[in-house]
């Protein structure tokens, strides 16, 4: 989980540039995003969720916008 937390800072720092949280604030957000995405693939894999593959990609896109850029 750490190494999938560190490639979510690395990523959002590469496309979103002077707009990503800086690097120790990126760490913590691409952790608690890869433990939250892992916990959600699982509930949908074992059917606890309820939805469709692309409305779980659509909201998964959705969040990784969300923690790794900040506004303005």
């Amino acid at each position: 989980i750490q190494m999938f937390a560190q490639l979510v800072a690395d990523e959002a720092a590469g496309l979103y540039g002077q707009q990503a949280w800086p690097e120790e604030r990126a760490r913590i957000h691409g952790l608690v995003f890869i433990a939250g995405l892992a916990e959600l693939v699982g509930a949908w894999l074992n059917g606890a969720l309820e939805t469709t593959r692309e409305e779980l990609v659509d909201a998964t896109e959705g969040l990784f916008v969300a923690v790794t850029r900040r506004d303005g």
